[in-house]
């Protein structure tokens, strides 16, 4: 549905109303990557390596068919579509591969994190984002398109495996908790969507 709105229905986002609607579907890479963090990547090389010839040859496929079926692009556009992941033509596999690459260590520092230590960790980096990303606007996290807003989100994930939702005494802080950082990713989304 994202995709429908943004290329068919009101084209980028001409219409505020759509842009508005969009929002709710723009969730499919958060609910993703939450459910990374929540179940850890457990990085493997052969699995990486696997993914990438998988992008490459789509890619590649893809491209040709649209320089020598379609005529659109050139022969360059060909070699170029051979770099897919370094030339960022698809960001989410990018972004997917640079958390991939970076998961051991930071579900290193997540195992050594206290709860007190992770719900702080959690907090700073929404609140980065939410500065930096949607009220200042900068390119560290303007649109959730990137490694810092990935991270966040794992860590998020992971963060909801970690507290234990049979405690009743921490039932209510923990489903406000989740309630704010959902609200909080959608506000940076839709931000990142309006101003495109």
């Amino acid at each position: 549905m994202h995709h429908i709105i943004s290329s068919v229905i009101a084209p980028g986002f001409s219409s505020k109303g759509f842009a508005c609607i969009d929002v709710i579907f723009h969730t499919a890479v958060i609910i993703f990557v939450l459910i990374s963090g929540y179940f850890g990547i457990n990085l493997r090389i052969k699995v990486l390596i696997n993914l990438i010839l998988q992008v490459t040859f789509y890619s590649l496929l893809l491209t040709l068919i649209g320089v020598y079926v379609f005529s659109l692009g050139s022969s360059i556009d060909v070699i170029k579509s051979l770099l897919p992941i370094s030339g960022n033509y698809y960001w989410f596999i990018t972004v997917y591969i640079e958390l991939l690459l970076l998961s051991p260590f930071v579900n290193k520092l997540l195992v050594n994190l206290s709860n007190r230590q992770y719900k702080s960790l959690v907090l700073i980096l929404a609140s980065l984002i939410f500065w930096f990303g949607l009220l200042r606007k900068t390119n560290i996290s303007i649109d959730g398109k990137n490694i810092v807003y990935f991270i966040f989100i794992y860590i998020v994930g992971g963060g909801i495996r970690r507290i234990s939702l049979t405690d009743e005494s921490s039932k209510f802080l923990t489903n406000r908790f989740h309630f704010f950082i959902l609200l909080l990713s959608l506000m940076v989304l839709g931000g990142g969507v309006s101003s495109s």
